[in-house]
């Protein structure tokens, strides 16, 4: 993640990295929270693009909130499968509890998802997967518009590209997946 909102007194940049590790079981966060990762992200079961086999449902993502938190780290929980329409009532409801039961951010890669869940969000942030495809900056500002907080760039965009989102947009967080 790259947070380019403070400022040295050399007026570059600053940056603060943070170490992201995917879950995909309960026995893989203890590992992951001794090894330094600062924030863990599991797919939620049913929405996530990850294998079914490496899902969390919420009872399960509510006991990693437990462990994550107490080690003082965050928990993302994946929504960036193809969700049809009419399961949007559903999902709406597993997101207003695990936004109610603290989970720090929820990664999605659907903007109608995005702009549907932004509405209905109280405390989790709103991260943007690598799978929605965010190529420029004009997606940047939209989706800023819309409530997000972080941007997760696309692996194939180049250097230059980046940093032409990065400068038109400065006060967003992005994450790019080493």
């Amino acid at each position: 993640m790259i947070d380019n909102t403070e400022e040295r007194g050399d007026h570059m940049p600053s940056i603060q990295c943070e170490v992201l590790a995917p879950a995909g079981r309960m026995s893989d966060i203890a590992p992951l929270i001794e090894v330094g990762a600062d924030a863990i992200y599991v797919g939620l079961s049913g929405y996530s693009a990850r294998p079914r086999s490496s899902d969390f449902t919420v009872d399960e993502v509510m006991e990693a909130l437990e462990v994550v938190h107490k080690a003082k780290r965050k928990l993302f929980v994946a929504v960036n499968a193809n969700v049809p329409g009419e399961r949007y009532e559903e999902l709406a409801e597993s997101i207003k509890t695990l936004d109610a039961a603290g989970v720090d951010a929820v990664i999605i890669s659907d903007y109608g998802l995005i702009h549907y869940l932004s509405k209905i969000i109280v405390n989790m942030e709103i991260h943007v997967s690598t799978l929605a495809g965010v190529y420029n900056y004009r997606d940047v500002e939209m989706l800023k518009e819309m409530g997000v907080k972080r941007i997760i760039l696309s692996s194939d965009l180049f250097v230059d590209e980046m940093v032409d989102m990065i400068d038109h947009v400065p006060d967003l967080d992005y994450e790019i997946v080493a």
